[in-house]
């Protein structure tokens, strides 16, 4: 099956690295990938909204140690989703990086530093 990822590539509205570029270009080429268009090739992201009360009283009874790392400009989860976390774990670190969607793709030195630093405190 083709990577279905490059449908979302299309949807951000903030430049993407060159190499996603080129990836995306290459998906959307692919025979057979408008089948990753397909509500079928999906699971129902609408379900797991269902799920979050019993995530958010784990995350109220247990308090893991918790590191939200965020794309500022991501238009599909939204800064205040990561903000969100910290009602249920006060403790919770919440860091933004000057990114969007795919964070790890532009930003994987800084995104690995604050894990690493994250991990020494946690």
């Amino acid at each position: 099956m083709p990577n279905c990822r490059a449908a979302t590539i299309r949807n951000n509205r903030r430049p993407l690295a060159r190499q996603s570029r080129r990836d995306n270009h290459t998906d959307v080429a692919t025979p057979g990938f408008s089948s990753c268009l397909s509500p079928s090739s999906h699971p129902d992201r609408r379900a797991t909204v269902g799920l979050y009360p019993a995530f958010q009283a784990y995350f109220r009874t247990h308090e893991p140690p918790f590191l939200a790392a965020w794309g500022i400009n991501d238009p599909f989860f939204l800064p205040a989703g990561a903000e969100a976390f910290k009602r249920d774990m006060p403790n919770a670190v919440v860091r933004f990086f000057e990114t969007g969607h795919f964070a790890l793709e532009t930003h994987a030195a800084e995104l690995a530093t604050a894990i690493r630093g994250f991990l020494k405190t946690a």
